[in-house]
This record gives C-alpha cells, sequence and structure tokens, in this order.
C-alpha cells in the first residue's frame, strides 16, 4: 500500500469516527431537548408506608400532587404539617375540579433500626400514612427541623419548593393559590 494510500484510509477513518461522534452527541442534544430529565421534573419511585401499602410515581398521573418530605427524625413535625395542609385544602379544593394528591414521606436512609421498631410497633394506630423513602429517591433535599414541601403539576413539572419550620391557614392559602393558577 503506497503512503498516499495509506493517507487517504486514514483520512476516511478519521472522517467517519468523528462524524460519528458528532451525531453520537448531536442524537444525544436532540433526544435531552426533546423530553430533558430535570431537577424540576417528578423523580420516578416506588415507596412503601408504615402498614406496608406502596405507591409508585405513575399512580398519580393527571394529578397534582404535593409531596411533603421531612427527616426520619422529625415525623411530628411532618404529621402536624401533613395534617394543616391537608385538612385546610380540603376546605378549599373542588374534589369534582380540583385532582390533587397529598403524599408525606420520611427519608429513612440513615434511620437506626430502634425507629423501624417504634413504626413496626405503631403501625395498626390510625395515624395517616407516612411513606418511608429508605432509598432517597425523593429525599435529596431534605432538611432537619424542616419541612420540605414540593408542588408538581398535572404534567409532573415542579411549580413550587419551599421549606417550612410551621405551617399555618395563609402559608396553606398561599398553597391554594398555587394550585388554583395552575387551572386557568
Amino acid at each position: 500500500m503506497h503512503k498516499t494510500e495509506k493517507t487517504f484510509l486514514k483520512g476516511i477513518y478519521l472522517f467517519l469516527t468523528e462524524g460519528v461522534g458528532i451525531l453520537l452527541i448531536s442524537s444525544a442534544i436532540f433526544a435531552w431537548l426533546n423530553n430533558p430529565l430535570s431537577a424540576d421534573d417528578l423523580p420516578r419511585f416506588k415507596l412503601r408506608d408504615q402498614r406496608g401499602e406502596t405507591i409508585d410515581s405513575g399512580d398519580f398521573k393527571g394529578k397534582t400532587l404535593l409531596l411533603l418530605g421531612c427527616n426520619f427524625k422529625d415525623v411530628i413535625l411532618c404529621r402536624k404539617h401533613g395534617r394543616k395542609i391537608y385538612w385546610r385544602m380540603q376546605n378549599l379544593l373542588d374534589e369534582n375540579e380540583d385532582k390533587v394528591a397529598f403524599v408525606a414521606f420520611l427519608d429513612f436512609r440513615e434511620a437506626p433500626k430502634e425507629v423501624y421498631s417504634y413504626i413496626e410497633k405503631n403501625r395498626n394506630k390510625n395515624y395517616e400514612s407516612v411513606y418511608l423513602d429508605e432509598k432517597g429517591v425523593l429525599s435529596s433535599g431534605v432538611r432537619s427541623d424542616f419541612s420540605w414541601l414540593r408542588i408538581f403539576s398535572r404534567n409532573k413539572r415542579l411549580l413550587y419548593e419551599s421549606y417550612y419550620s410551621e405551617v399555618n391557614d395563609r402559608i396553606v392559602d398561599s398553597l391554594y393559590e398555587i394550585i388554583r393558577r395552575q387551572k386557568r
């Protein structure tokens, strides 16, 4: 093989490999632009509550989702905030029009065995469901001593996010306004 043939073949090889690389990068960018996965999307999850019941992110298709998360140490705070938000919202929402789901979860990644024992002992009490995020799928932003509320649209895009040390009627009314604006 002559030197010119080798140079020619080397040029074709480089063109094809670089062209394929550019094509792959272009395809990846195109796919991302048409179906972006961002921090603003509802993560895919499957969680179990204290009674063993499971929910899946797909269960909330077509519904606005209020997702309240807390550290496992803040279970009382989470229940208190969750109850306040849930019951106040029940008075504000039109159940025929508003498709809204409420989920409270605890970050259980670092929960000691004693916490699991406590939950097991109390599983038959008439407490609201609190889902246990043992893998940290939803818990990346959880902070101690605060509840972390996120509201996701019917299309599973993040509408609102905030941390609370206390929840009152005024706060819940403002959350309702966020949900109401989405209907327009």
